[in-house]
């Protein structure tokens, strides 16, 4: 967010320098070349439907990265879940470890899920923080599927 702001800035600051009031020769010269000169209200108004826009991207961005967040949770628990199938059917220690291990995978779950909910209901603040949370409590769900899968190897 903050390089959006930046940019806007950027590309506000560029645009009323370059297409400021033009009085005199640069004017004539302008209608002279068949070119209409940009008026402060023509600039404004492009200027807010690329703020418009860059925003628009920005919220769809937010709303892939989460989406792709959630399926990637979804899966991970169904191979748990497989897992978990595969584990009542062998005894003993591997079982009761097995067990364990997904107490652990369901705590972290449960985290990844505060994460995403956290995301989805981040509003204007800085996405970059939230997705680096997110993709962390993501990260350490694969480890604990991984650490799971160990146990039947």
């Amino acid at each position: 967010m903050k390089r959006f702001g930046w940019l806007m800035a950027m590309v506000l600051a560029v645009a009323l320098a370059a297409c400021g009031q033009q009085t005199g020769t640069a004017q004539k010269a302008a209608v002279s070349a068949g070119k209409t000169p940009v008026t402060g209200k023509q600039l404004t108004r492009i200027s807010q439907n690329a703020a418009e826009m860059l925003q628009t991207y920005v919220q769809q961005v937010r709303e892939d990265s989460l989406k792709s967040a959630e399926a990637q949770l979804d899966r991970v628990v169904q191979r748990v879940e497989r897992l978990q199938a595969k584990a009542e059917k062998t005894g003993g220690d591997v079982k009761a470890k097995m067990s364990a291990a997904v107490k652990t995978f369901n705590n972290k779950k449960d985290a990844a899920r505060v994460q995403m909910e956290k995301a989805k209901a981040a509003g204007d603040q800085p996405w970059e923080p939230l997705k680096a949370n997110l993709d962390e409590a993501l990260s350490e769900l694969e480890q604990g599927f991984d650490e799971m899968l160990n146990l039947l190897g």
